[in-house]
């Protein structure tokens, strides 16, 4: 954690400087200590602090962002020489009912919005030592935690808990909209990759392409992800493109067939879906899937087969407080493409069936204490759920327009 503010950064202390990152969106921020933007005034219809395109970094430097009522960027994309950068960041308490947009679907109903905790959509970016908790999200398509629509990025090193995704929402409202994950509602891209992360919370997936990590994967490397995600359903286990890992992927199309799913776990209850990939396999290979893995001893419709397991892209496993699953069997911390080998800590394997992110328990050499995941509560209570930071809540200047009075 840095004390000092880097050259050529611009120092984040106060929400009304947060929401100066739209007079230079290109430009390069620091988070020097916790704020709240939980009474941060957003004008009517808006649906992201950072409405313009952020194309700039943003280094959390490990301190809290907390209080959300929409998504903090609209946009964070850069170009790919330049990418848009956001790292280091903790973001708690987000609290997001997307409403509907001004258009209707297909019956002449209104459409809801995405909802999203980090950006609605993100391009050309890099999202990295990312800590997510407690975010609850009611909304329509175009829906995950860290992005809806997420093409030509980089995701590595993210722990995201306490996911709550449309437990909001009406049975009829469920089953009206598609791409919603745990982290992202579409991933796309030859040169995305999502790495070294850990998804955990649960959605209710009455629809397609929805995913407890992604709702769909095209033309993107996925490697090793945990999904601990509870996937809900009120649909019966017949209705595929909705499972506990990704709801959907390309198998016939030339291009966009090329994702690869490398060495991930779910090991999550899937109820009325499947357990990793809500698709028939017969038409996957291993130029798709490599030594993934689902648990023989959680709820929902298996996608293993006999040829799965012998050609071993998908098989099964019942112990998974073993570390020598992911220390050895699944190479958790190789160094695949330049991966860091050191990413992964597995002293929690044994305890709690999956292991942490060494990031999470160390900034710059202290001791952390991961913050426990907390019940969602209603909007009423949750000014009451800040306790879990450690500092008091902001002062916020009076006069600032974006801000309204106590």
């Amino acid at each position: 954690m840095k004390t000092e503010v880097p050259q050529g950064y611009t120092a984040i202390r106060t929400p009304a400087d947060f929401m100066k990152i739209a007079e230079n969106p290109s430009g390069k921020y620091i988070l020097m200590n916790n704020i709240s933007l939980e009474q941060v005034k957003l004008a009517e219809g808006q649906t992201s602090y950072i409405m313009k395109r952020f194309e700039g970094e943003l280094d959390g430097n490990n301190q809290v962002i907390h209080g959300l009522r929409a998504s903090l960027f609209d946009s964070i994309s850069g170009t790919s020489s330049k990418k848009a950068v956001v790292k280091n960041l903790h973001v708690q308490n987000v609290f997001v009912n997307a409403g509907y947009k001004d258009i209707f679907d297909w019956q002449g109903k209104p459409v809801l919005a995405e909802a999203n905790g980090l950006a609605r959509e993100v391009s050309n970016g890099r999202l990295e030592t990312i800590y997510m908790n407690c975010v609850k999200l009611n909304g329509g398509g175009n829906t995950g935690a860290l992005g809806g629509l997420v093409n030509e990025t980089y995701i590595g090193k993210v722990w995201l808990e306490g996911i709550d995704i449309n437990s909001g929402l009406s049975e009829e409202e469920l089953g009206r909209f598609n791409l919603v994950g745990g982290a992202v509602g579409s991933l796309s891209g030859y040169n995305s990759k999502f790495e070294d992360s850990y998804v955990e919370g649960k959605i209710i997936m009455d629809n397609n392409q929805q995913g407890g990590v992604a709702g769909q994967v095209k033309a993107a490397v996925v490697r090793n992800v945990i999904s601990n995600v509870e996937a809900r359903s009120n649909k019966p286990d017949s209705w595929t493109e909705k499972s506990g890992f990704v709801g959907d992927v390309n198998t016939s199309l030339q291009y966009d067939n090329r994702w690869y799913l490398d060495r991930c776990i779910s090991i999550g209850n899937s109820g009325n879906n499947y357990k990793f990939l809500g698709k028939d396999l017969k038409a996957v290979t291993k130029n798709n899937l490599n030594l993934c893995y689902e648990v023989t001893g959680k709820t929902g419709r298996s996608n293993v087969t006999d040829a799965t397991s012998q050609s071993g892209t998908l098989l099964t496993i019942d112990n998974i407080n073993n570390v020598e699953l992911y220390r050895d069997t699944l190479s958790f911390n190789d160094n695949t493409a330049q991966a860091d080998p050191n990413a992964w800590d597995f002293s929690s394997v044994a305890e709690k069936g999956y292991p942490t992110l060494t990031w999470l328990l160390t900034y710059d050499g202290a001791a952390a204490t991961m913050v426990e995941q907390t019940p969602v509560q209603d909007q009423e209570q949750e000014a009451a759920q800040d306790e879990n930071l450690a500092e008091a809540e902001v002062n916020l200047p009076e006069q600032d327009e974006y801000l309204k009075e106590d």
